[in-house]
């Protein structure tokens, strides 16, 4: 007696008598479909399989209607990691004078499925960007230009960036930043504006002029001078010459 195998995996074009039924006999490399592409599935419903049993004399049948075989095709996966890597590859060399880039594709989930013996590998064979929009189109081929390979286009948008200097803590007033209090981000040009501080220098040794939060752009307005003598407080006055030292207490 043979047996239905509910879950099905394959490695090439085609699906066999002895992928679908365990105990298939001398038949069972008998093709009987093609497989789905790789990352699809493809059902096979009981009436049909029960045809096909029949056709090939393989002793079974279905307890119900409900009996089904899902054939999935084995793949190579390329990630949406690997896909904005190459993007954003293709973009520096064309456009060298773009910077940094942080990409958005449109299909933010978007993967490519490739037969299971090919490499996980992809390739820009085209790209355009409007700077005006932040817009790009590549076309792009996996792994390489074989039979068999994937060809698709890749939209979505390519943001220029830039690197800036936050605190890498709250700081209340009159505290004074130091280079230990500093951490860089990365944000998006666009998100920044002429009052941002965009150098470390503007920022260490100045202090807040009021509570500043951590980790976001910081503005020319929100920090000052630090204040080192209050107004009605004792201080020290020091008159230091080469040859004389005079200290005295003021207000």
């Amino acid at each position: 007696r043979a047996y239905l195998r509910a879950n099905v995996l394959v490695d090439g074009d085609t699906v066999k008598l002895g992928d679908v039924f365990d105990g298939a006999g001398e038949l069972a490399d008998r093709v009987i479909a093609n497989a789905p592409r790789p990352g699809q599935t493809l059902v096979m419903e009981a009436d049909w399989l029960y045809r096909v049993a029949r056709a090939y004399r393989v002793s079974w049948r279905p307890a119900s209607r409900l009996d089904s075989a899902i054939i999935e095709r084995r793949s190579q996966i390329i990630e949406p990691d690997q896909l904005h890597k190459t993007v954003t590859e293709a973009l520096r060399r064309k456009h060298d004078d773009l910077g940094e880039v942080e990409i958005e594709l449109d299909n933010r989930t978007m993967r490519l499925f490739l037969p299971f013996n090919m490499p996980a590998r992809v390739e820009t064979q085209s790209i355009s960007y409007d700077s005006l929009n932040k817009r790009f189109s590549a076309r792009v081929i996996a792994p390489d230009d074989r039979p068999g390979a994937v060809r698709t286009t890749i939209t979505g948008y390519a943001y220029p960036v830039v690197e800036i200097p936050t605190l890498s803590r709250r700081m209340d007033r009159d505290e004074i930043i130091h280079d230990r209090d500093i951490e860089w981000k990365t944000v998006r040009v666009g998100n920044i504006d002429t009052q941002t501080i965009t150098d470390v220098e503007s920022l260490i040794g100045l202090s807040p002029r009021r509570p500043i939060t951590a980790d976001r752009a910081v503005k020319e307005s929100e920090v000052q001078a630090p204040v080192l003598v209050i107004r009605g407080k004792p201080v020290t006055i020091a008159l230091t010459t080469p040859t004389m030292q005079l200290t005295a207490m003021g207000k």
